[in-house]
């Protein structure tokens, strides 16, 4: 296979295959990754806020934040809520996809507050919801159009509110399980993607924030396989077995407060992954060419009110209709922040005979 094409998660269309995707390169993009997860052990409290209405904190004591140093690489979808870094046995850094020798624990489970807002999840748009939580569990759900009746109707679903799960200590399902980064600069918004009903390349995008609702263990303690304590305890009761329900953040500003030294290290800002500007990282992809070039992002997305003239408000009530024009205009050639401009090699071209 074309060196172009390894390292990717997949290319499977000419979107892909003509995009810039391939050519990031996978050493700088590794450097990235880890630049972003050193601070994790070191950390008491998380704090995200998002344009779009995500106000979000909790606290990390000491254990919580070395297990989820442990756990939290995944290529491309960094664990950057803790509770997803657990009940499992982490990935290797080094030897990755490898996994780590040890089991980390989930309790005790890391307990937000506060609000997740958004229009977008992982295969499409919705009327703009919230989705509060209150000492780690959703409280209530705001709006959202019919995506919001389906989650407020699974809330009661029976046994989620009163059960235990396997190696949790608290009653219930619906606690925050995941906050996830996209990590590579070069993803975009596919047209095939998109009107197959998926948004999937919108959460690689380095700084785009996937959150996920409801508890999800993947491993046992004795080894790195699927949880057979999980999957019989949710067949036996028929609740869920995995999180859901996910709402994509596009311009999350993430800020992790260090143990001790009441120091802040911003992680995301406005939706930019900072490590992509880290002195290392640059000098690493200067060997490649222009670092500006090969680190910066190549898709932000068109949002009223936030990275787009408009109102937000009037855009949120329906994101679609928005967006499947902003698409049906990259696809015909004329979107208006295509860079270089259509026509700008002609008319150069033209300019100089």
């Amino acid at each position: 296979m074309p060196q172009k094409f390894l390292g990717i998660l997949w290319q499977d269309n000419r979107y892909e295959v003509m995009s810039q995707i391939g050519s990031f390169p996978a050493d700088v993009w590794q450097l990235s990754e880890e630049k972003t997860l050193e601070p994790l052990a070191h950390v008491d409290q998380i704090r995200v806020t998002d344009p779009e209405g995500t106000d979000i904190t909790a606290d990390v004591s000491e254990v919580q934040a070395q297990r989820w140093a442990q756990g939290s690489y995944q290529r491309g979808h960094l664990y950057m809520f803790p509770n997803q870094a657990t009940g499992r046995f982490g990935y290797s850094v080094v030897d990755y996809p490898a996994f780590q020798k040890e089991w980390l624990a989930r309790e005790p489970i890391v307990r937000a507050s506060g609000v997740i807002a958004g229009t977008h999840n992982h295969v499409g748009m919705y009327p703009r919801w919230e989705v509060r939580f209150k000492d780690g569990y959703i409280v209530g759900v705001l709006g959202g159009g019919t995506y919001g009746d389906i989650l407020r109707e699974f809330l009661q679903y029976p046994g989620t509110q009163d059960l235990v799960y396997p190696f949790h200590k608290s009653p219930g399902f619906w606690y925050l399980y995941e906050a996830a980064f996209g990590t590579h600069p070069k993803y975009f918004r596919n047209p095939k993607e998109l009107m197959e009903g998926s948004l999937g390349p919108d959460r690689l995008h380095a700084g785009v924030i996937h959150w996920g609702l409801g508890i999800r263990l993947w491993h046992d303690p004795d080894g790195p396989v699927e949880s057979k304590q999980w999957m019989e305890f949710t067949a036996k009761h028929n609740v869920p077995r995995d999180h859901s329900f996910h709402t994509h953040t596009y311009f999350s500003s993430y800020r992790l407060r260090i143990r001790g030294a009441n120091q802040w290290v911003d992680l995301l800002d406005k939706g930019r992954m900072t490590s992509l500007d880290d002195a290392e990282v640059k000098a690493l992809a200067s060997r490649y060419g222009d670092p500006a070039r090969i680190l910066a992002d190549d898709w932000i997305i068109d949002m009223p009110g936030v990275s787009a003239p408009g109102s937000y408000e009037q855009y949120a009530k329906d994101p679609w209709t928005y967006e499947k024009a902003v698409v049906d205009k990259a696809v015909a050639g004329t979107y208006e922040y295509y860079y270089p401009r259509p026509g700008a090699a002609a008319a150069a071209r033209a300019g100089g005979e």
